[in-house]
This record gives structure tokens, C-alpha cells and sequence, in this order.
């Protein structure tokens, strides 16, 4: 799951650019295709932890059968709102 800390990063830089910073993120979703790569990877969340700081937003796992960006595993979808 070497590429999602390179997504993580990717979804705070988008965030960063539009003004936010991570505790304007609300719930996340990732999408993945291998679960037993998953389990074996889940030290990753680790980054994405530190990333985030003390901000923890609720967070889904879906397991898929395939997913659009091949040969990508998986797949992060971040939700966020930015304060007038």
C-alpha cells in the first residue's frame, strides 16, 4: 500500500491549495482491491496519523473488485469544508 501515503499527501496538498488544513476534513473513504495487502499495510494509517495531527474524521474501508487508476490498490476520497 506503498502509493496511498503518496495519496494521503496529494489529498492535503489539494486541501492546502484551496486554503484548508487538515482538520477541515470530514469523512474519508478509501476504496481498496486487496484486502490481505491492506492488513499487512495498515502501519500506512500511521502517516496518515501523523498527518493529520489530533484531527481523526470518521473513515470507511469498501473493499472493491477493481478500481479505475490501474495499478493502483487503492483508492482515497476525502470530504472537507473550508470556513468563510
Amino acid at each position: 500500500m506503498r502509493n496511498s501515503n503518496k495519496r494521503s499527501k496529494n489529498i492535503l496538498a489539494v486541501l492546502a491549495q484551496a486554503g484548508g488544513i487538515p482538520s477541515h476534513i470530514l469523512p474519508t473513504t478509501a476504496f481498496c482491491i486487496d484486502k490481505p495487502a491492506y492488513l499487512a499495510g495498515r502501519r500506512d494509517l500511521a502517516l496518515w496519523n501523523s498527518l493529520m495531527g489530533s484531527h481523526f474524521p470518521a473513515m470507511s474501508m469498501i473493499f472493491v473488485a477493481d478500481l479505475l487508476d490501474a495499478p493502483a490498490k487503492i483508492e482515497l476520497e476525502a470530504t472537507s469544508v473550508i470556513p468563510a
